[in-house]
């Protein structure tokens, strides 16, 4: 080999900096996360929307807390968590839980649906964390329970109900009267606790 010969070069490729993604595949993407986003935002709506609870009878004034309004309601309406009904003076309700619970509301009260986990849900945790919460904000209420521990929340107390029946009456600002007719209960009253049968 001489001085004339040649060195073969490569051939050029194109450069792409790095980083950058062309505008078709971009589009692509941008398709693709909106087309995510379509379908999870309506499948997280569904589940914070499940049914917990469905009205079986009414008597009287009943009403429902829905959208931050207060609306008049009839049997087989049907509540989600989070949503709270009360009476009137003269109103009387009947619930039936998903998990299983039935509840009667008296005149005058008001209960909120804080946390119920259907029947067939997802077991009770190991940790003993009770998954069904309600709170009564006033009044008095009877609970038939499915046999799993249910918290009932109140003003004065919180009780955790280990039982299948019992009843609560909350009387404001600061008394709840809790008699429990079938089961145990532990009541927890500021940094007191209370265990009975």
């Amino acid at each position: 080999m001489g001085e004339h010969s040649k060195t073969m070069a490569a051939p050029e490729m194109p450069m792409r900096p790095l980083g950058r993604i062309s505008m078709p595949r971009l589009a692509r993407r941008i398709w693709i996360y909106l087309l995510l986003f379509a379908l999870l935002v309506p499948l997280r709506s569904a589940l914070a929307q499940a049914v917990v609870g469905e009205i079986v009878s009414v008597l009287g004034a009943v009403e429902v807390l829905r959208e931050g309004r207060w609306r008049t309601t009839e049997v087989g309406a049907t509540l989600v968590v989070g949503e709270t009904v009360r009476t009137g003076a003269d109103g009387r309700l009947a619930l039936q839980l998903a998990n299983g619970t039935q509840l009667k509301l008296n005149a005058n009260s008001q209960l909120e649906l804080k946390q119920i986990v259907p029947s067939g849900g997802p077991a009770p945790a190991a940790t003993g964390i009770v998954q069904n919460i309600l709170r009564l904000l006033g009044g008095e209420a009877w609970v038939r329970g499915n046999g799993e521990d249910l918290e009932m929340q109140a003003v004065p107390a919180t009780a955790t109900i280990r039982g299948t029946e019992f009843n609560l009456a909350v009387e404001l600002p600061d008394r709840a009267r809790l008699a429990v007719l079938d089961g145990a209960t532990a009541v927890n009253i500021a940094q007191d606790s209370i265990e009975a049968d």
